[in-house]
């Protein structure tokens, strides 16, 4: 690999634009310096640009990782004690507070913790995760009905907007809802897009055919991969967490809670009611 011309020492490839591996063979033939961050020739022991010592960028070792353990080891790497994991790990200190006898925050929102009822728990969480710590700002339900964003004439959701980047694991219900949170103007759209994302959401829609020809009604089938409910569980459960203690972070997390719910009552009620209508 020289400077002046960028040619790939394993497939004698020419390469227009200094990169990790080579566009025609896909090899690795370049990483960037730890110490000037440009791109140099990873066979050698010094960096082209500046002369250092050749250490490679830690986050440029890791993309050149194949996609799927790319982004795992990323997520590794952004790890967080989220509120929706913790729910979802510890059900019973959000529902039962301990104790059989004591209905826990979330029961007193959701009811008995069935799975659609802690699916719905669980994105809530995530809202009020990602409110409280400024990534998202949720709106009020007069603020909906003043934005003029309605279906039938009826508000369809809260408004919505994505005010921080997110820097926690993109694999997380978090994470997820940021990502849907960046476009969607709305509460409800940004759940149900998060919901059909995450079941694989695929319908088919089929004619009834009959001798007489084509009949206007319809049969939709549901042909999603997977129960949406066991989905979010799923995601929720097996986000990346540093080592925690589980009663302070449950703790935290409940306070979370506590202060998304105080800070608007109206507001929870309508999230409420669109994360178990879902």
């Amino acid at each position: 690999m020289s400077e002046e011309k960028l040619v790939c020492r394993h497939c004698g490839g020419p390469i227009a634009v200094p990169a990790s591996r080579c566009p025609w063979c896909g090899r690795q033939v370049m990483v960037i310096c730890a110490a000037c961050k440009s791109y140099t020739d990873d066979s050698r022991e010094t960096c082209q640009v500046c002369g250092a010592p050749l250490v490679a960028d830690t986050m440029e070792q890791v993309r050149t990782l194949p996609d799927p353990l790319y982004h795992l080891v990323r997520d590794q790497a952004r790890a967080r004690l989220l509120t929706s994991t913790l729910v979802a790990l510890h059900v019973k200190s959000f529902f039962f507070g301990g104790g059989v006898q004591r209905q826990g925050l979330l029961a007193l929102l959701f009811g008995r913790p069935t799975a659609r009822a802690l699916a719905a728990a669980l994105v809530f969480a995530a809202y009020a995760h990602l409110s409280h710590e400024g990534y998202i700002v949720v709106g009020e339900p007069a603020e909906a009905d003043r934005s003029g964003v309605s279906e039938g004439g009826k508000p369809s959701g809260l408004p919505l907007q994505a005010v921080a980047t997110w820097d926690g694991p993109e694999r997380s219900l978090e994470g997820e809802l940021w990502q849907q949170a960046t476009w969607a103007r709305t509460t409800r759209a940004a759940t149900r897009a998060l919901v059909a994302r995450l079941m694989g959401f695929r319908p088919q829609v089929r004619g009834l055919r009959y001798r007489t020809g084509w009949n206007l009604r319809t049969r939709i089938t549901d042909r999603s991969a997977r129960d949406y409910a066991t989905a979010i569980v799923h995601l929720a459960r097996l986000t990346p967490r540093p080592d925690y203690d589980p009663v302070p972070a449950c703790q935290e997390a409940q306070e979370r809670l506590a202060a998304f719910i105080r800070e608007s009552p109206a507001r929870t009620k309508v999230l409420v009611q669109e994360t178990r209508s879902v």
